[in-house]
């Protein structure tokens, strides 16, 4: 039998985890900044959050970090905050 050799995951992930809504009744949305210095990824939703991060997690999954991307406004389920409303 060959020896498939899979690319290994890292063992552990570090992130810096946002949570925030525009008003009381809009929806969650998130923002992970990694700790190892790679861009930051805003997420529309949690359940886009929870996907990406079971792609991070799942062995069977296609490196995660290709499917995410890192844009500057909207992109489908990514957001990046503005923080020029933050206080």
């Amino acid at each position: 039998m060959a020896d498939r050799h899979e690319p290994e995951q890292p063992l552990s992930q570090l992130y810096v985890l946002r949570l925030w809504r525009e008003t009381a009744g809009a929806p969650w949305q998130a923002m992970l900044r990694p700790a190892d210095g790679r861009p930051r990824i805003g997420f529309a939703s949690l359940d886009a959050l929870l996907a990406f991060l079971m792609a991070q997690t799942d062995p069977a999954t296609p490196q995660a970090d290709e499917q995410a991307s890192q844009p500057s406004e909207w992109d489908h389920d990514h957001r990046i905050p503005d923080n020029s409303k933050r206080p």
